[in-house]
């Protein structure tokens, strides 16, 4: 039972709505090559970086766990690897 009418209008399913904590590791390397020129190019990078990141949400359940009694599904999180990687020239 709903404490008023039309409460359910008002619940969504949005985590990007919902309060997480985030973490983030992130390690790179760059590469500048071509300083004496090449051609019509005055230089050039190769750029890479790798992040890792930690997302918890505090108040989105994780509705793929479904050996429990809806409502007692663990909080959702979110473990991701990012990698970059760039090619920049000047001319």
């Amino acid at each position: 039972m709903f404490p008023r009418v039309d409460f359910q209008n008002f619940l969504a399913r949005d985590k990007e709505l919902s309060t997480f904590t985030s973490q983030a590791i992130r390690a790179g390397v760059a590469y500048d090559f071509g300083r004496e020129g090449m051609g019509p190019l005055d230089r050039g990078r190769v750029s890479f970086f790798w992040d890792y990141l930690f997302i918890d949400y505090e108040n989105f359940n994780d509705l793929r766990v479904t050996d429990v009694l809806p409502g007692d599904e663990p909080q959702f999180s979110l473990d991701a690897n990012v990698i970059q990687l760039f090619i920049s020239f000047w001319y």
